[in-house]
């Protein structure tokens, strides 16, 4: 007997009203720590930004596409992301 097929999970668009003021406020962070964590953790605060608007961010943020799995790893690519430039910056 054949199982049956596991529906996919619905995809959802990303809200660009979301998006757009998040990806702006990283970028405009630059290197400055505490504008950065600020800005993360109200990301994270908002319930508004689902996993659709997080990977969205994750990706204009970085400059290249992900695929990260949920909520904190957005959050985790976003956050590497800084830590990367700041690194980087310092050499």
């Amino acid at each position: 007997m054949a199982k049956p097929k596991q529906k996919a999970a619905k995809w959802e668009p990303a809200n660009k009203d979301v998006v757009a003021p998040y990806v702006f406020l990283l970028k405009d962070a630059g290197l400055r720590r505490s504008h950065f964590d600020r800005v993360l953790a109200e990301l994270a605060a908002n319930k508004s930004a689902k996993k659709a608007e997080l990977l969205s961010i994750a990706s204009q943020y970085c400059g290249f596409p992900l695929r990260p799995r949920s909520r904190n790893d957005s959050l985790a690519v976003i956050k590497a992301r800084f830590e990367e430039l700041v690194r980087f910056e310092g050499k």
